[in-house]
C-alpha cells in the first residue's frame, strides 16, 4: 500500500503549515498533496492531488467546510474527511454526518487527536482498498471466464461483457498449445498438470510484463491458453512467442505452440479465433479430462505482493514474518497438489519482490528448479516445510535490504545535522526530514549508530565547538550560539561534561600547546 494521501484545506496559513509539520514529524505513512484556503480551491486540486482524505477547516471563504463536504460527498465519495472546528461551530458541524465524516477535530487540534486520527483514516481507507481490490478481483474473474465461454461457445454471464469489451476485445489474439504435458524423459503425472499449467501461465505473464506490454491471458481449455494483446503492441509477439517457447522448452521440458489468431471486435468473434487454435499434440489424448487451471494463483501472487509491499511502506516490517507464516501454515491443511500451486505462488510472489524492490538477480532457471522439488514432494506437510524455507530466505534477504535502507535513512539524518547543528535542530525535526515518526527515528538512529540522537548532535556541536574556540578569538557566548545553544552557561556546562575542561581553559590549552 501506498503512503496515504491528505489535502488540507484551511483559510489561516498558520494553520495549515503547523498542520503539515505536525503530520511530517508523527505520520510517515502520510503525505500532504496539496493544501487550500477555501473549498473551492481544494475542489479544483481534487482530480491532480487524489488524495484519501480530506482535512478541512468549517470555516472559510467562498465555500466553507460544510459546502466543500457535500460536494465532495458527490464528486468523490471515496474520499474521507476530517472536519476541523471550534466549540461554537461544533454543532453546525453535525449537519454533515450524513456526509460520511469520519471525525471531527476541536481546535486547536493536540497532535496526539491528529495522530489518532489519522491512524483511524488510514485504516478505514486500508479496508475501502481491500474491499474494491475484492472487488475487481470477482469481475476480472468473472469476464476472465465469460471470455472462455464465448471461446467455447458455451453460456456466459451478461452481465460481465461490458468488462470483455474494455479489456479483452479489440486487441490481437494469439494462441497457445502445450502439445503434452507427459513428455518423454520426465517424471510428470496427471496430478502434475496443475502445477504445470501455472508454470506456463507464469512464464508468459513474466515475459509480457518484462517488454512493458499490455497483455492478458486465459487458459481456455486444459492445454491451450489465449494472449490478449493491444495493437500497438503486437510487432513484439512473434520474437515473444519465440522466446516463450525456449523458455517453457528449456525449464519444463514441454513443447508450445503458438499461432495469431486475428482480433475479436465483437463478443460473438471470439469463437472463429478459438477455430484457429494449432493441431493437438499426439500426448494429448492421454489427458484430456484435465481440469482447467484458471489463473487464481497469478491473483494470489499479486495480493501477497500487495500485502508484503504495503507492510514494508508502511514501517510495519516486524509483522512480515507472523503474516508468511500462516500462509506456510495454511497449506498444510490443502491436498498436495493445491499446496504446490499456491506454495509456488507464494514463492513466486516473494521473488518478485527481490529482484523488483531488493535489487536481486532473478534466474529463469530458479522455476525449473522449484518445479522439481514440488514435484518430488508427496504431502501438503512436506509441501509447508519447502514454502517455510522459501518464506526464511525471503526475510533473511528483507532484513539486509532493510540495514541498506535503515543506513541511507541516517546517513541522510546525520549530513541534514552537519548542515543545520547550529539551528534548532531537535528530533522532531530531523526525524520529519526522512518522514519517520521521533519515536521510531530515534530508536533506529540509535540501532544503527550505537548511540543516541541527542548524544550524537551533542557530540558534533561540541566538536564545531573546540574548532571554533581553538581557531577564533570569538567570544565564548558567540560560539555557545553559533553551534546552537541559546544558554552560553548551559553550553560552558555541556562543554566541560564532554571534554573535561571549560571552553576558557580548553583555548589556553591550545594557545599553550601552539606556543611550544
Amino acid at each position: 500500500m501506498r503512503r496515504c494521501r491528505v489535502l488540507i484545506a484551511d483559510d489561516e496559513r498558520k494553520i495549515r503549515e503547523g498542520m503539515k509539520t505536525l503530520i511530517a514529524r508523527n505520520a510517515p505513512e502520510w503525505e500532504v498533496v496539496g493544501e487550500a484556503r477555501t473549498g473551492c480551491e481544494a475542489l479544483e486540486q481534487l482530480e491532480e492531488a487524489a488524495p484519501d482524505l480530506v482535512m478541512t477547516d468549517i470555516r472559510m471563504p467562498q465555500m466553507d467546510g460544510i459546502a466543500l463536504t457535500k460536494e465532495l460527498h458527490l464528486r468523490a465519495p471515496d474520499v474521507a474527511v476530517v472536519i476541523l472546528t471550534g466549540y461554537k461551530d461544533f454543532e453546525y458541524a453535525q449537519a454533515v454526518i450524513p456526509y460520511g465524516v469520519l471525525d471531527f477535530l476541536l481546535k486547536p487540534c493536540p497532535e496526539e487527536q491528529v495522530v489518532r486520527v489519522l491512524e483511524q483514516a488510514r485504516e478505514a481507507i486500508r479496508r475501502r482498498q481491500a474491499e474494491r481490490e475484492r472487488s475487481r478481483k470477482g469481475m476480472r474473474q468473472l469476464e476472465l471466464m465469460t471470455v472462455r465461454s464465448l471461446m467455447l461457445r458455451l453460456p456466459y454471464e451478461a452481465a460481465s461483457l461490458p468488462g470483455v469489451r474494455e479489456h479483452y476485445l479489440g486487441r490481437e489474439v494469439w494462441l497457445l498449445q502445450v502439445d503434452t504435458y507427459l513428455p518423454p524423459g520426465k517424471a510428470y503425472g496427471y496430478n502434475d498438470i496443475g502445477l504445470l499449467q501455472f508454470a506456463v501461465l507464469n512464464i508468459a505473464e513474466e515475459l509480457a510484463a518484462g517488454r512493458e506490454l499490455d497483455a492478458r491471458i486465459v487458459p481456455v481449455v486444459y492445454d491451450a491458453f489465449a494472449l490478449f494483446v493491444a495493437p500497438e503492441a503486437a510487432a513484439a509477439l512473434p520474437q515473444l512467442m519465440r522466446e516463450l517457447r525456449e523458455q517453457v522448452r528449456e525449464l519444463l521440458g514441454l513443447e508450445v505452440h503458438a499461432r495469431c489468431a486475428g482480433m475479436a471486435e465483437e463478443p460473438g468473434e471470439l469463437a472463429a479465433c478459438m477455430d484457429r487454435l494449432p493441431e493437438p499434440g499426439a500426448g494429448r489424448g492421454d489427458i484430456a479430462g484435465a481440469a482447467v487451471a484458471l489463473p487464481r494463483d497469478q491473483a494470489e501472487i499479486r495480493t501477497v505482493q500487495n500485502a508484503i509491499m504495503s507492510a514494508i511502506m508502511l514501517g510495519e516490517g516486524d509483522r512480515l514474518g507472523a503474516d508468511l507464516e500462516r500462509r506456510v501454515e495454511r497449506l498444510r491443511a490443502l491436498r498436495p497438489a493445491r499446496a504446490k500451486r499456491e506454495a509456488l505462488a507464494l514463492a513466486l510472489a516473494l521473488t518478485g519482490i527481490m529482484g523488483k524492490e531488493f535489487g536481486l538477480s532473478r534466474e529463469p532457471a530458479a522455476l525449473a528448479e522449484r518445479l522439481d522439488a514440488l514435484d518430488a514432494l508427496a504431502s501438503a506437510e512436506r509441501v509447508a516445510s519447502w514454502a517455510a524455507a522459501r518464506a526464511a530466505e525471503f526475510l533473511a534477504a528483507f532484513r539486509t535490504w532493510l540495514h541498506g535502507q535503515n543506513r541511507n535513512i541516517v546517513e541522510k539524518a546525520i549530513q541534514y545535522i552537519d548542515r543545520h547543528y547550529m539551528e534548532r535542530c531537535d528530533l522532531k525535526e530531523v526525524a520529519g526530514v526522512v518522514h519517520l515518526s521521533p519515536n521510531y527515528f530515534s530508536n533506529l538512529f540509535k540501532k544503527e549508530t550505537g548511540e543516541s540522537f541527542v548524544g550524537y548532535m551533542t557530540n558534533v556541536r561540541i566538536a564545531k565547538a573546540k574548532l571554533a574556540i581553538a581557531a577564533t578569538e570569538l567570544k565564548v557566548a558567540e560560539v555557545a550560539r553559533r553551534v546552537g545553544y541559546d544558554d552560553p552557561n548551559y553550553f560552558a556546562k555541556v562543554f566541560k561534561q564532554i571534554t573535561g575542561t571549560t571552553p576558557r581553559e580548553y583555548r589556553k590549552a591550545v594557545q599553550q600547546r601552539s606556543e611550544c
